[in-house]
């Protein structure tokens, strides 16, 4: 993925809702936190869905598009608002008050807001 200053230490993920990867996605944001990479509440991530892409532009405006007749086609935003209670190696992990936003054909976001 190509760094810019509004995707900078965000997670990525592909093949999301298809591979059932939201547990994989938030292990990563919790140990990104865990790792000391992020704060408990700065931790981000972008998961994209088959036929799915997340169009960034230079100011960090960004619009979903999606492959025309496709199914399922959606792009998550992730944000953490605090750290995990527990993120130990061979543990459970609890965390909570997650920030997730599921985004459709057209819809907008701000990446640095």
């Amino acid at each position: 993925m190509i760094q810019t200053p509004h995707n900078n230490n965000s997670q990525t993920d592909t093949h999301f809702e298809q591979q059932d990867r939201m547990g994989r996605f938030l292990t990563f944001l919790a140990r990104n936190i865990q790792d000391g990479e992020e704060t408990g509440t700065s931790a981000k991530g972008i998961a994209v869905n088959e036929q799915s892409a997340l169009l960034v532009e230079k100011d960090g405006s960004a619009k979903v598009a999606t492959q025309p007749g496709s199914t399922n086609a959606a792009v998550y935003l992730g944000k953490t608002n605090k750290a995990p209670t527990t993120c130990i190696s061979g543990q459970p992990l609890t965390f909570n008050n997650i920030s997730i936003y599921k985004l459709f054909n057209g819809s907008t976001f701000n990446l640095s807001t």
